[in-house]
């Protein structure tokens, strides 16, 4: 308990003694005449960097520029931007006061482009600005054609009929007629001369004809003169001498066949006999006379014999 006095007593004499030292100290300085004013801390400055973006949202027609001028409440203020684009090619990041693109929409559907706009200002960046950009999709043709005779075939050539098509989907552009309208412009550019490049030409033959005697008439029979004909347009090739020489094959196959089995067969036969002239009267004696027929038959030669032998029989003696 002693010690502990003894420690307190130390403390309040260390104590008496600095107050004291203070006090000396205070009474060698001037006196202070005035307010103290105390500086209050020095706080970062707020960054006021910002952007007005003219246009901040906007619907286009694909494959249209946009022109985005972008501003600032603070001079010398720059900015750059990022792009998240779906079903929209064309969009890329960049800096500078105008964003300039041309946007095209490469699906069915309308396309959205956003740009995040960052201001800076010397070190100091603001708060970004997103801008919509809503692209709209393209109209598609639908499938159109259109048929076409080849018409650089020569003389004698007929042309074959060609079908020129444009498929669905061919031309995009910003409305479905016009779209539509460009398929069309195609076929009525195009379609005849796809037609004359591959298209076949075709040419008809002349009439062919030939003469052909009928040679299976039998003894003593004389066969008529036919003549098988190949009417013209009958046979059709690539080329007029084709066509020509497929007539004429015909004629030579099947001419002498067709005189064989449609021609006609001649029989002739001659006969003549001795008749005396039987009416002079009393006391007169006739003259022998020979009475001659010639006769023809197309049925056979035993036909014509027998017209030529009742013919001499029925007339003979009349005839004298």
């Amino acid at each position: 308990m002693e010690n502990n006095f003894r420690i307190k007593r130390h403390s309040i004499v260390t104590l008496i003694m600095m107050l004291y030292s203070l006090v000396l100290s205070a009474q060698d300085c001037p006196s202070i005449i005035g307010d103290v004013k105390i500086q209050p801390p020095i706080l970062p400055e707020t960054c006021i960097a910002d952007v007005f973006a003219n246009p901040s949202l906007q619907t286009i027609s694909s494959g249209k520029a946009i022109a985005i001028v972008l501003a600032s409440s603070k001079a010398e203020t720059t900015f750059s931007w990022t792009v998240t684009q779906t079903g929209v090619e064309g969009a890329t990041s960049g800096s500078g006061n105008v964003i300039a693109q041309v946007l095209t929409n490469t699906g069915d559907e309308m396309g959205i482009v956003t740009y995040m706009v960052t201001p800076r200002s010397d070190k100091c960046f603001g708060t970004p600005v997103s801008i919509v950009i809503n692209v709209e999709s393209l109209f598609k043709n639908t499938a159109v054609s259109g048929t076409f005779t080849k018409n650089n075939c020569g003389v004698g050539g007929t042309g074959s009929a060609v079908n020129y098509r444009v498929p669905a989907g061919t031309y995009t552009t910003v409305t479905q007629a016009a779209a539509d309208a460009l398929a069309q412009d195609d076929i009525n550019r195009n379609g005849q001369a796809y037609a004359n490049t591959t298209g076949t030409c075709s040419f008809k033959n002349i009439e062919k004809s030939g003469s052909f005697t009928k040679t299976n008439c039998g003894f003593g029979g004389t066969g008529s003169v036919f003549i098988y004909t190949v009417p013209t347009g009958t046979y059709t090739a690539v080329t007029q001498a084709a066509a020509d020489t497929l007539a004429q094959d015909d004629v030579n196959r099947n001419g002498q066949a067709y005189a064989n089995a449609n021609g006609t067969c001649t029989f002739s036969s001659t006969k003549s006999g001795s008749f005396t002239k039987n009416n002079c009267g009393v006391g007169g004696t006739g003259s022998v006379v020979v009475y001659s027929k010639t006769i023809t038959s197309i049925i056979s030669q035993a036909d014509a014999d027998t017209l030529a032998q009742n013919d001499v029989n029925a007339n003979g003696q009349v005839y004298t």
